[in-house]
């Protein structure tokens, strides 16, 4: 690679301070020791690779994720690695019973705020050929663009009808008629005692006997469940467990995908019932336990992952809190701050603490006081991230660059490419990279898109500068990306958790999949698999 040309391996130079959050290597927090996508060895490129990717060395016990574990990412510290489960354990049952998640399942239910004439534009959306020629990699795309176009932003905010028109456009061709889910909900909690006497009612219902069979009776679960938080803590060398924590909580439909932080000793985290926690890092020893649930209920999950300052935690619980590391007292609540899914990041400048927040805008707050200096509309959900005073923010129809200052954000660069439904950019110095939906690097300072590659990459999961190297996940692959031109280097197979994002420490990559935690060492030989 051409040093000359990578601004990014001047980082450690630019950035000293983000450099020396921890002694070694390691990826404390989500989205790394800067918050931002980028490992502490970033310009320690580890020698080529060959093409048909890098090797495992060794992978966990297992760990339940998806609906039964949810969906957070690893953090390594210290030698450990971090991970935290919403653990489900499911209990059969004789009886049947249809809650209101079941139904979600099944279909979201029409709301009461949608006109009969946008409705009628949904359903023909959903059935259109425009709808049928999209392919699975662009459907998420394509859904969020109709729904830009065609939903005024009062519709938009209206409870409900975001919701309702993305999962009848997801649906297409085989989402349920209105009248079917109306039937449904009419039963919401309704127990029946047993599988033969739900069948019967649907008999009378009037609803499709077929739909019955192929889209519906199977989403009615056999079980009742039970959820624990746990946070697992596994030896970095070899992936073996050190030690568990739990305790007893309850998920939403979706499981919790919160990830740990490490920090002063510690290592905290949020629970799926909005209860924090903090433990001794080296051994798990309960310090403090903390719930901070507010009015405000999450429906996907508690998905915010704690920021580290100033001896301060700050997570989004459906207003932005701050509690005290050392004790878990909250120490103050900003309400004007709102969401659950995005993580919040720490900006300083001119030698004070900021805060950055938010969803549907971006606010600056005060570390110290939990004021708002300022605020930006800004779309999409996800978590920003910040390299010196520059701002990145991934949303459905690209990337967005701004400088911060305390009075405010600039928007100075912008394209439609890149993009994400979930998942966090990069920021590294004077460019900004997507690594989700697809791979994009777009230069702040001319306000030029270098380069995009790579569609269909997972749109939730976040992409990392490690190594010298891009990487990302996507179609069951991890990716080595050219960072300076897009060029792949290598793929690896992965059976990689959607949503998950992988760790980068003293040059190995922890990946979160489907079965628990994998760790890839490229040129290293296998220990354990």
């Amino acid at each position: 690679m051409n040093r000359r040309l990578c601004p990014f391996l001047l980082l450690p130079l630019l950035f000293p301070c983000a450099m020396r959050l921890h002694a070694s290597n390691d990826w404390p927090c989500w989205r790394g020791p800067g918050q931002n996508g980028v490992a502490a060895d970033i310009a320690a490129a580890t020698g080529a690779i060959a093409t048909n990717g890098v090797r495992p060395i060794w992978t966990s016990e297992p760990i339940l994720s998806e609906r039964d574990g949810g969906y957070g990412s690893p953090v390594v510290a210290g030698g450990k690695v971090y991970v935290y489960c919403c653990w489900r354990t499911k209990h059969p049952v004789e009886y049947r019973i249809v809650r209101e998640e079941n139904l979600a399942d099944i279909g979201v239910r029409r709301p009461a705020a949608l006109s009969d004439a946008r409705h009628a534009e949904i359903e023909a959306a959903r059935v259109s050929q425009e709808r049928k020629d999209v392919g699975p990699d662009e459907l998420d795309g394509w859904m969020e663009r109709w729904s830009a176009q065609h939903l005024t932003p009062e519709e938009r905010k209206a409870p409900g009808v975001a919701q309702y028109t993305l999962d009848r456009l997801r649906r297409g061709e085989g989402a349920l008629p209105i009248e079917t889910l109306e039937t449904l909900a009419s039963i919401i909690d309704k127990k029946f005692e047993s599988e033969a006497a739900l069948d019967a009612w649907a008999a009378s219902s009037g609803i499709d006997p077929m739909l019955w069979r192929r889209q519906i009776r199977s989403k009615i679960p056999d079980y009742e469940r039970t959820e624990e938080d746990v946070l697992f803590c596994l030896d970095a060398e070899n992936g073996k467990t050190l030690w568990k924590y739990s305790q007893p909580s309850r998920s939403t439909r979706w499981s919790s995908s919160t990830t740990p932080c490490v920090a002063g000793g510690g290592v905290f985290f949020l629970g799926a019932q909005c209860t924090a926690y903090g433990l001794d890092a080296a051994t798990g020893a309960e310090r403090w336990k903390t719930p901070i649930a507010g009015p405000t209920v999450a429906g996907n999950g508690c998905n915010s992952s704690f920021a580290f300052a100033d001896g301060k935690l700050f997570v989004m619980a459906g207003r932005l809190v701050a509690l005290d590391a050392g004790t878990g007292k909250t120490l103050w609540e900003c309400k004007e701050v709102t969401g659950f899914s995005s993580s919040p990041v720490i900006w300083r400048n001119a030698g004070k603490t900021f805060v950055i927040c938010g969803e549907s805008r971006r606010c600056a707050v005060d570390a110290a006081t939990g004021k708002i200096a300022w605020r930006v509309p800004t779309p999409g959900q996800s978590t920003p991230a910040v390299s010196g005073d520059i701002m990145a923010i991934g949303h459905g129809h690209g990337l967005i660059a701004y400088r911060l200052s305390p009075q405010g954000a600039e928007k100075i660069a912008e394209t439609d490419k890149g993009g994400s439904k979930g998942g966090s950019p990069i920021a590294a110095g004077n460019r900004i990279y997507s690594g989700t939906f697809e791979a994009a690097c777009l230069d702040t300072t001319s306000g030029s898109l270098l380069w995009t590659a790579h569609r269909g990459l997972d749109g939730y999961s976040s992409g990392a500068l490690a190594n010298g190297r891009l990487w990302c996940l996507g179609k069951g692959n991890l990716l080595a990306i050219d960072p300076e031109t897009g060029k792949e280097l290598a793929r690896t197979r992965v059976d990689f958790l959607k949503c998950g994002s992988p760790a980068f420490a003293n040059g190995k990559i922890f990946v979160r999949t489907r079965k628990g935690i994998t760790c890839y060492d490229p040129g290293a030989k296998p220990s354990n698999l």
